[in-house]
């Protein structure tokens, strides 16, 4: 890594994705059941969403989990960020 950059801590929010989206993606996960098994429906209403928002959001995040990590980093004195991934496989579709 450049000695310019530095990896940003991405639990700050960073302002370049619509918030609600985030906000709700946010609200999906948190509903999410730890100990048992949840669906849709149950998740959608918890959250206020619809349930086709809620499953496409389901699915976008499983297939994001199954993704290489991707790290984010800021150019040291800039506002400019920068991006790498790790190898691997990035899957292509969503299963349904």
């Amino acid at each position: 890594m450049p000695p310019e950059l530095e990896e940003l801590d991405l639990d700050q929010p960073t302002g370049s994705v619509r918030r609600g989206q985030v906000e709700l993606i946010l609200d999906i996960l948190e509903n999410v059941p730890i100990d048992d098994v949840g669906n849709v429906d149950r998740i959608a209403a918890a959250v206020g969403a619809r349930w086709s928002t809620t499953r496409k959001y389901l699915e976008l995040v499983a297939l994001i989990q199954a993704a290489p990590r991707v790290i984010v980093y800021r150019v040291k004195g800039t506002g400019k960020k920068m991006y790498r991934r790790e190898p691997g496989t990035v899957r292509r579709e969503i299963t349904t």
